[in-house]
């Protein structure tokens, strides 16, 4: 048995005997347990992540996950292409998970641990490194401010610490419906970046 399901079932010891698992848009069953031996696709992931909404929801208008990941991509291709389709799957463990706000995830470090192993299958099953570029780590931040600049209420301008000194990007962002996003995210996936950004 992996460290990962000797830690988990040595903590919740009932989840070894129910191999907790979710169906997802396939038909097909993904197993939190076993998440290296479950059957899905990046249509899955597209999928997931284009019907979920970023910040919870706590947003002006729906933005999806799919959406940001793209622009995270977009970033990404500008200095390192190499690194283009990680960054485009650097959230796609919230397909199978859900979309955790960061606070919330530093108090649960069972979650930490989970989210990380399903983030290494997913890299492997796709044949990327499961250590992500500081590059891609870099955009994502960019995109952060950009869209609390964009799609959030900052009526308070309380500083975001983890925003200290990131500077936003210059276009203003545009929210697409979950069909768009999804349509978005596989074409970024097989076609790499868009001529005709939409923003």
């Amino acid at each position: 048995m992996s460290d990962y399901r000797n830690h988990i079932c040595k903590n919740h010891p009932e989840f070894c005997t129910l191999n907790p698992s979710i169906q997802i848009c396939s038909g097909e069953y993904f197993s939190f347990l076993y998440p290296e031996k479950s059957n899905y696709t990046i249509e899955d992931i597209s999928h997931a992540l284009s019907q979920m909404c970023r910040f919870n929801g706590h947003c002006n208008s729906f933005y999806s996950v799919a959406q940001h990941s793209v622009l995270v991509a977009e970033e990404v291709w500008k200095v390192a292409p190499e690194h283009y389709h990680q960054a485009l799957l650097h959230d796609s463990s919230e397909s199978f998970l859900g979309d955790i706000s960061s606070p919330l995830k530093k108090m649960l470090p069972d979650y930490k641990l989970i989210e990380k192993h399903i983030e290494d299958c997913i890299f492997t099953k796709f044949n990327m490194p499961l250590q992500m570029h500081k590059c891609i780590k870099d955009a994502d931040l960019r995109l952060l401010a950009t869209e609390r600049r964009d799609l959030m209420n900052n009526k308070n301008e309380i500083e975001w610490e983890i925003l200290h000194n990131i500077i936003p990007l210059q276009q203003k962002i545009t929210p697409l419906n979950s069909k768009q996003a999804n349509k978005l995210f596989l074409g970024a996936w097989y076609n790499k970046p868009r001529k005709i950004k939409i923003y």
